[in-house]
């Protein structure tokens, strides 16, 4: 059991997560007619991760043999700011930033015409 003096940190705790959701994938892939879901979204681990460049290689390897166990069975969606180079182009990749929205059929208003969330308006 943690105290509040034994919390885990950011990247422990992602790291942690991804290899719970891993074990219990792992045993649903083994188990015919298993009720788990055949499905993993993670959101930006690489960014809880930072500079653990090893156990981002690590987790990345182990997604990529579950997936590849029973093909077509799974399926992984990373939400991640940097995908390690040894995995470029071995998926489907999506890029998204300004010029590439995710939802390209909804016109963005332009940056004057957005109000941040969090601001003030009496600020201005």
């Amino acid at each position: 059991m943690f105290s509040e003096n034994n919390q885990l940190a950011g990247g422990i705790t992602t790291a942690t997560q991804i290899a719970y959701w891993c074990s219990l994938i792992s045993v649903a892939l083994r188990t015919p007619g298993s009720p788990y879901p055949m499905f993993l979204l993670i959101d930006s681990p690489r960014m809880a991760l930072n500079t653990a460049t090893d156990v981002s290689k690590a987790m990345y390897a182990r997604l990529t043999t579950l997936v590849g166990t029973l093909p077509g069975r799974l399926q992984v969606i990373i939400a991640d700011n940097e995908l390690p180079n040894d995995y470029r182009g071995s998926y489907a990749q999506i890029n998204i930033s300004y010029n590439r929205p995710a939802v390209y059929t909804i016109a963005h208003p332009g940056p004057s015409a957005v109000e941040p969330i969090g601001t003030d308006a009496s600020d201005d």
